[in-house]
């Protein structure tokens, strides 16, 4: 009788690493969960002045770039929009309550703001309207979006308040004109969307496209089924009135966003100026104003807030905002708000404008988180090891 053989397996390196991969992905668990509690962000202001004094002549654009946390953000980069060159220039009014939103595309690639083809220091007149676009990727601006001052009929205002793009091509903006529009980049013309409103803020959410409405007797926020690009056969039928609690008296209704179910957004009403929450209804155009203690954001504010980012933080939701007061005091601020018990916390002050200048638009964009990448590389690494070990190769030796 053959005497029993007892097989036994050569250690490879491969096999050496293969707990130590397993415990490393386990400890990165671990600090997954804890990850949003630091998380990183790359934070993007529109500032505008001259460095002597926030007036409501024409000003120059600089786009500020903030990396950091909720806590504290350090500048790391400025780049100034081009403001000498009629051919090319983008400049716009001090007036910091209406004017000046930042977006950012669908996409992701693009950060989108208005302006005129005004010289600095200069009234905005009948000069052309402006889309700055800033690549994220090759960080230059396109100010080749031109649109006539008499395309628009900008009825005498001194400028368009805010627009945004899905591709970086598509463009939609609104303006003190009582319009909505859409353009395409490098345009000099542009379609009207919707007429016989006073506009004020545009997003893109869900991909339809929503603007706030600040004056008449209708105020609060209208929905578009998609994204409209041709004229309005039928005015009423594009639009649908969202929710109930709008100050129909008093109301003025900025820059807003949306998660989960809540509708953040920027409001003048009959007392101070502040960030309302509005929590979603029983129809998908029902959004009720929420009253509760700590439900409405007033500290800190000064003027209009100006923000284009609510973030999901899992339990809370974190919005980053300039507190818009349009002087040289003017400053960033972020915010926490407690999904749990439906309350704003306390804002932190994370940087100042400086004197001279004054933010208004503000983007956040979530860095990855190190952990999560760290894990994600672990996770590869032992997919790798268990893919070798399955595959047939030399057999085990005794």
């Amino acid at each position: 009788m053959k005497p029993t053989q007892i097989q036994s397996k050569t250690v490879g390196p491969g096999d050496r690493f293969l707990f130590a991969r397993i415990l490393g992905c386990a400890v990165l668990l671990c600090f997954v969960g804890s990850a949003s509690a630091s998380a990183v962000f790359d934070i993007y202001v529109l500032r505008k002045g001259d460095g002597v004094a926030v007036t409501n002549d024409m000003q120059a654009h600089h786009i500020d770039h903030f990396s950091g946390s909720a806590d504290s953000v350090t500048l790391t980069n400025s780049w100034a929009a081009p403001s000498t060159d009629p051919d090319t220039r983008i400049t716009q009014g001090g007036d910091f309550s209406t004017y000046s939103q930042l977006t950012r595309s669908v996409d992701g690639n693009y950060l989108t703001f208005m302006g005129r083809s005004a010289e600095v220091g200069g009234s905005g007149g009948d000069t052309d309207h402006v889309v700055g676009m800033f690549n994220l990727r090759t960080q230059t601006f396109d100010t080749s979006t031109r649109v006539l001052a008499s395309e628009v009929d900008q009825r005498g205002g001194r400028g368009f308040r805010s627009g945004i793009s899905t591709d970086g091509n598509d463009i939609w903006f609104t303006g003190r004109n009582q319009r909505a529009w859409h353009t395409t980049l490098g345009s000099d013309t542009a379609t009207d969307i919707a007429r016989n409103w006073q506009y004020n803020r545009i997003g893109i959410h869900g991909g339809d496209l929503f603007i706030s409405r600040r004056a008449g007797t209708t105020h609060g926020l209208h929905r578009w089924d998609g994204l409209p690009t041709d004229e309005p056969t039928d005015e009423v039928a594009r639009f649908a009135d969202l929710g109930t609690g709008w100050d129909s008296d008093n109301g003025q209704y900025g820059d807003f966003a949306f998660v989960r179910d809540y509708l953040f957004i920027t409001s003048t009403n009959d007392g101070p100026d502040d960030i309302s929450v509005y929590a979603r209804g029983d129809g998908p155009d029902e959004w009720n104003r929420m009253t509760g203690p700590g439900q409405t954001l007033t500290e800190s504010i000064e003027g209009m807030p100006m923000f284009s980012s609510a973030i999901d933080r899992g339990d809370h939701v974190q919005l980053f905002y300039s507190n818009d007061g349009g002087g040289d005091n003017n400053a960033l601020y972020s915010v926490m708000f407690d999904l749990e018990n439906e309350a704003f916390g306390t804002p932190i002050h994370l940087a100042d404008a400086g004197e001279g200048y004054g933010f208004a638009g503000v983007v956040a964009v979530p860095e990855p988180s190190t952990y999560a990448l760290l894990f994600g590389l672990g996770t590869l690494g032992v997919v790798l090891v268990i893919r070798r070990r399955r595959r047939p190769g030399k057999p085990d030796t005794v």
